[in-house]
């Protein structure tokens, strides 16, 4: 039987992320820290070898100077607050396609396409307080730590017991490599990754996902929050509990799914696409710029190929919501 070029790009994709049944398991796969452990970021530089001009010292970390000294006052309610700032910057050496894993509790994460063969982070922590030492108290409870195996690089964000009435959070950029394998698991705050097209799988509890111009496989869930997500020849797998969700882009050979319960569904795709689509809404309106066929049970099923079996298939479901696919 002869072979087409979709069938093996299908199955380097297969490779790649262990098939999108798998869902966000696909990078899971970061190995373990050494047997010391991982070491949190320490405001003092450490003494590192000469390296390259071109390079930033490793262990660099900044404070973020706020009135001179890295304190703010902010009013709010009936008395005044303070805030601290801190800044934690670093850099790591990486070879080709290499593994990244972001974790963080509370606060946003950005992911961005930076140079080939390094993965550099930034992690912005503030804390308030009635005073400034109670500020840093709190601030003191944030802490990055950064495990490094190979070319698998974690950021994670540790935030420890926190008293009543705590208030901390961290958000978290990284530049990473065009073809790197990012992980991201989040609690609250937004996720926004930005010109990845190695692979992408992002979990949230609290907050919306934004993807912009990327590719490969992508997994992408949220509890409380909107997807959005941009891709050209995407695998794609996209759930929420409660938002909306929006694909734009193409589609690669295999299953992709858009899934919302509380939520409308919309699905741009070119004309001409070569794609099977199954859509359905049990309480909502289905509209397609494409051809629609009504089932027997009234489940809409829009058919949208130039052969008999598409390999590029989509499923588009929500509970409460209604679902749009249109023609770019």
């Amino acid at each position: 039987m002869t072979r087409s070029p979709d069938d093996g790009r299908a199955e380097a994709m297969c490779r790649t992320r262990r098939c999108s049944t798998d869902g966000i398991r696909f990078l899971d796969e970061m190995p373990a820290a050494p047997p010391s452990g991982p070491k949190p970021a320490s405001p003092s530089p450490a003494p590192r070898p000469s390296r390259p001009k071109r390079e930033k010292p490793v262990g660099v970390i900044a404070f973020l100077a706020v009135l001179g000294i890295g304190i703010a006052l902010k009013s709010g309610g009936t008395a005044d607050s303070v805030e601290v700032r801190e800044v934690f910057e670093d850099r790591v050496e990486v070879g080709a396609s290499p593994r990244v894993a972001v974790e963080s509790v509370d606060g946003s994460i950005e992911i961005g396409r930076g140079a080939p063969g390094e993965v550099s982070y930034r992690v912005e922590a503030s804390a308030d307080g009635p005073s400034e030492e109670e500020a840093r108290r709190s601030l003191r409870l944030i802490r990055p730590v950064v495990d490094r195996l190979g070319d698998a690089v974690r950021v994670r964000v540790d935030r420890h017991a926190a008293p009543e009435g705590w208030s901390g959070r961290a958000t978290i950029r990284l530049k990473v490599p065009a073809d790197a394998q990012v992980r991201i698991l989040a609690g609250n705050g937004r996720v926004r990754i930005k010109d990845v097209v190695g692979s992408i799988a992002a979990k949230t509890t609290n907050g919306r996902i934004e993807v912009e111009d990327a590719a490969g496989p992508i997994v992408l869930q949220s509890t409380n929050g909107s997807i959005r997500c941009e891709a050209t020849d995407a695998l794609v797998s996209a759930e929420t509990s409660n938002g909306a969700i929006v694909f734009e882009g193409s589609l690669a050979p295999g299953s992709s799914r858009l899934i919302s319960r509380n939520g409308s569904v919309t699905l741009r795709l070119p004309v001409g696409s070569d794609v099977r689509i199954d859509a359905d809404s049990r309480n909502g309106q289905v509209d397609s710029d494409f051809p629609l066929v009504r089932r027997e049970d009234d489940v809409a099923a829009a058919l949208v190929s130039h052969s008999t079996e598409p390999s590029r298939r989509v499923a588009l479901r929500t509970a409460n919501g209604a679902i749009r696919v249109e023609a770019d």
